[in-house]
């Protein structure tokens, strides 16, 4: 007598390119075991023990002896690994056709943004020294999104900057308006 919580070893099956998937019906395999494999698929049981007791018209025997014939459980495995990675690459085609999305309304953002000026500039309109760093720092996170990157991390290293040069960067902010 098998135990009720019996189950194959969790072998690992991959298919190859020249063979059918191993969650497909089996040439071996009969009418009876491909549509209890089947059942139990697509079941929310997680073994097959707890499949076989939810399955009174089939002895819990029987289906244990054809699970383990038919490596149910490895089966089973390959085909929620083979789900899974359709799902992960359907993610990421999906991401990657929101990037190339989000990348084109970025350049072209950029792209009005920077006609805009050059015609005000055309016009004689000067940029105040605030606008013109607004416009700047609206840029660089522009091309960070673009780019994938946070738009938070806007800081620069002045850790190198000497006394005199942190002055005067001070000073070339004050005098542009920017506290």
């Amino acid at each position: 007598m098998i135990p009720a919580d019996f189950d194959e070893p969790d072998d690992e099956i991959v298919p190859g390119p020249e063979t059918p998937a191993v969650w497909e019906r089996r040439a071996d395999e009969t009418d009876q075991a491909w549509i209890l494999f089947s059942r139990w698929v697509l079941s929310d049981a997680p073994t097959i023990a707890a499949f076989a007791r939810a399955c009174p018209e089939v002895s819990a025997p029987t289906i244990h002896a054809l699970a383990a014939r038919g490596r149910w459980r490895a089966r089973r495995a390959a085909l929620e690994a083979h789900l899974h990675a359709a799902r992960v690459q359907g993610a990421v085609a999906e991401a990657r056709a929101q990037g190339e999305a989000h990348a084109r309304a970025t350049s072209a953002a950029l792209d009005w943004a920077t006609t805009s000026i050059l015609d005000a500039q055309a016009r004689g309109v000067v940029l105040a020294p605030r606008d013109a760093i607004a416009y700047l720092k609206t840029a660089i996170e522009l091309q960070r999104l673009a780019a994938g990157e946070a738009t938070s991390r806007s800081s620069v290293d002045l850790s190198g900057a000497t006394d005199e040069q942190l002055a005067a960067m001070r000073a070339a902010l004050e005098a542009a308006g920017v506290r």
